[in-house]
């Protein structure tokens, strides 16, 4: 059996989390809270609790004490694309939609198997991978603007070429369906 970063058997750690999933799943979302926090009083190290826990923050509309929860995972496991998956989650909730946007761009930079998944897409539209996020976030519900970075003008032109982009319905869902795959594995 192996043992996690303070000591405790993984399986432990691993039955925690479990735990907190089915009670989030089940839409028993203060007492996932609770385990996931005693999980983590125990074993802070315990990298699905964290992420369990700050999916469960969201659904309880707790965004920013969400987004604390994300940065301890990320200062543990910098490279967990979820982490980042969910942190955009929470800061569209907050309104920031250029932060969510970067937030999910870095999950996707992350999790290869997504991006290269999608290169048929940027051929198809002959973009770049910024410019299909980019266009895609524009194509979402209520979304009247997308606040894109870019260090210089180089970058502000190309990500300006996806305002020319029309997305087809089934390439927007085909993107969706990737996006809630990569940070929603599970459902209140």
């Amino acid at each position: 059996m192996t043992e996690t970063d303070s000591g405790h058997p993984a399986a432990e750690a691993e039955d925690a989390a479990t735990r907190a999933k089915r009670l989030l799943q089940g839409g028993r979302l203060k007492e996932a809270l609770e385990v996931t926090r005693a999980e983590l009083i125990e074993n802070p190290a315990n990298a699905e609790a964290l992420y369990i826990q700050a999916v469960t923050l969201r659904y309880l509309d707790q965004p920013a004490q969400a987004l604390e929860t994300l940065e301890q995972l990320k200062e543990r496991q910098p490279a967990h694309s979820r982490a980042y998956q969910e942190e955009g989650h929470n800061l569209k909730l907050l309104g920031d939609f250029r932060r969510a946007t970067a937030a999910y761009q870095r999950a996707v930079d992350l999790n290869h198997a997504l991006l290269a998944s999608w290169r048929d897409l940027t051929d198809k539209y002959a973009c770049t991978l910024s410019q299909l996020v980019i266009a895609w976030t524009a194509a979402q519900p209520g979304v009247t603007h997308v606040l894109a970075g870019g260090r210089n003008v180089t970058q502000a032109t190309e990500n300006a070429k996806a305002g020319e982009l029309t997305l087809e319905t089934a390439d927007l869902e085909r993107i969706r369906k990737d996006v809630i795959a990569l940070g929603e594995p599970v459902k209140a």
